[in-house]
């Protein structure tokens, strides 16, 4: 699907597929995530065969070049009824920020949560990552708790 606006220009979106490992190595890079497009092919791999999930890349028309991406993945839990879609690493080209690209991405997160019968879109973000807060809350997302995580050895 593209989408016209006037400040981004024409976006299309589309599905990843093993080809984008390069440019999304690129995007990750600049999330803060550097890896080899090597590395990315191999878990964007994983992620495409996990029919819970999906990554959804913009694409820039006039150049046909990725310039953000998302991922998607449902989740059914046993405290809710419906399952919750959780939005993950959400990124878009520095050179195209501010142009509407991410909202125009967690848009179609949230039209994929719908489709899949999702309530809510959840989304954890670092605490350092003031700009993306403020992103998320322009768009109705409000800090709910907080995130804990413990890193395995082995």
């Amino acid at each position: 699907m593209s989408v016209h606006d006037p400040n981004a220009g024409e976006v299309a979106f589309r599905d990843a597929s093993p080809s984008d490992a390069g440019a999304l190595a690129s995007l990750m890079a600049e999330l803060g995530y550097p890896s080899r497009p090597e590395r990315v092919a191999e878990r964007l791999g994983r992620v495409m065969r996990d029919p819970a999930s999906r990554v959804i890349l913009a694409i820039d028309d006039a150049t046909n070049e990725v310039i953000g991406c998302v991922t998607v993945h449902v989740r059914a839990s046993l405290e809710h009824d419906v399952p919750a879609c959780e939005l993950t690493s959400l990124v878009v080209a520095a050179r195209v920020r501010g142009r509407g690209v991410g909202a125009r991405l967690v848009a179609e997160v949230e039209r994929e949560a719908r489709a899949r019968g999702c309530n809510a879109v959840v989304l954890t973000s670092a605490t350092r990552r003031a700009d993306a807060h403020a992103f998320y809350e322009r768009r109705g997302y409000a800090v709910t708790g907080r995130r804990f995580t413990k890193y395995l050895a082995g």
